[in-house]
């Protein structure tokens, strides 16, 4: 049986298993499930009582015997204060009163990042770039905020005016977040060496990918700071890979998400190996990473062929010059940090041997805590 009663600025909808309260105002709407409003009357023994206590959390669970009651009725109430209070009757003839503040202030109260919403871009060079010393500055915040805005919402962000100095990308990992340990060292260099023993030590093309993709839970965060730039050649790329997968057909993305693949990096010191499908949605099919590295890919042996004409569409759309900017640079004396599980990056050849970067990975969920702290504040 439905029960409707209406007070502005609510109106109420309620069934034996749910309360749906709804923001008359702004058309806001919110559904409560029977179970959910038993486990937070916040009273050790609420169900055993017609009292409401208001509380802070807290993590007391009652056993499955409590979650056999349903709802009766649900109305909007008005204290003396004129504050609204949600009263919920259960058909067991208990009777539970909740503030309506508290359930779309605090219950509702949603992840500021969720309220981000993802922006594809089809260069850098267009993107929001801000000030070292201002993001660093740690009386005032403002300008870390944005810059943790941005780089949330289109996956890189460059920061100017960098101290040319080692410490410099240190000091702003420590501000943003904290340094994840890899194989690598926590900060290593990115220089040509005579002997290589990775890409970043050679001169030549190197094609897009993530960094260590091989591994089950590549780095999120990437920093990369320039000391030196090469003086001819050595292009900075960088493919967006939201913009990709909005190009892609729905049968391409289908197949690219559900397909495991294998990522494998084997030396004489390491050997890591994972298998994982190209492309990542969350469970509200919202696009979230790319898995991408040519050298590193092993496809298995029973893969269709319809898989493989979708991958080379892929391929073709990352080395599309309209989706790729092949004459971009970061600037010397800059620090990028972009989202190493969203971008791809790659580079070209160049001939300068003093061309000279730094690189370091960040904790994305510290990056991410930070972020709300600082807008909550």
């Amino acid at each position: 049986m439905t029960n409707t009663s209406q007070l502005s600025p609510f109106k109420v909808i309620a069934n034996p298993e749910s309360v749906e309260v709804i923001r008359t105002t702004t058309g806001e709407k919110a559904i409560f499930s029977s179970n959910w409003l038993k486990l937070n009357t916040f009273e050790k023994k609420a169900y055993d009582s017609q009292v409401w206590v208001d509380g802070s959390y807290q993590n007391n669970t009652p056993t499955l015997t409590s979650l056999d009651v349903s709802i009766d009725r649900a109305e909007i109430s008005q204290e003396e204060t004129g504050n609204d209070r949600l009263v919920v009757h259960w058909q067991d003839g208990a009777k539970y009163s909740y503030s309506i503040d508290w359930l779309w202030n605090t219950s509702l109260n949603p992840d500021p990042i969720d309220n981000l919403s993802p922006v594809s871009w089809t260069s850098p060079r267009y993107l929001k770039s801000f000030d070292y010393w201002k993001v660093t500055n740690s009386k005032d915040s403002r300008d870390l905020i944005e810059c943790l805005k941005c780089f949330l919402v289109d996956g890189f962000v460059c920061v100017n005016n960098v101290p040319s100095e080692k410490t410099a990308i240190a000091r702003l990992a420590d501000r943003i977040s904290i340094i994840q340990r890899t194989h690598l060292e926590d900060i290593y260099p990115l220089k040509v060496k005579e002997n290589p023993t990775t890409f970043a030590e050679i001169s030549g093309d190197v094609s897009l990918h993530n960094d260590l993709v091989y591994k089950g839970h590549p780095p999120a965060v990437q920093l990369v700071q320039v000391l030196k730039q090469a003086t001819e050649g050595g292009e900075n790329l960088f493919v967006d890979g939201l913009n990709i997968v909005k190009q892609l057909s729905r049968e391409d993305i289908e197949l690219l998400r559900t397909t495991p693949v294998s990522f494998v990096n084997k030396s004489q010191s390491v050997y890591y190996r994972c298998v994982k499908p190209i492309l990542v949605f969350d469970l509200l099919n919202n696009f979230r990473e790319i898995h991408f590295n040519k050298d590193k890919l092993i496809f298995p042996t029973h893969i269709s062929n319809k898989f493989y004409y979708a991958y080379k569409r892929l391929e073709t759309l990352l080395e599309d010059p309209q989706n790729c900017d092949r004459s971009f640079l970061i600037p010397e004396n800059s620090i990028a940090i972009y989202n190493n599980l969203r971008i791809l990056h790659g580079r070209k050849k160049f001939v300068d041997p003093n061309r000279h970067y730094l690189s370091c990975y960040v904790c994305e969920d510290e990056l991410k805590s930070l972020y709300r702290i600082l807008v909550n504040h």
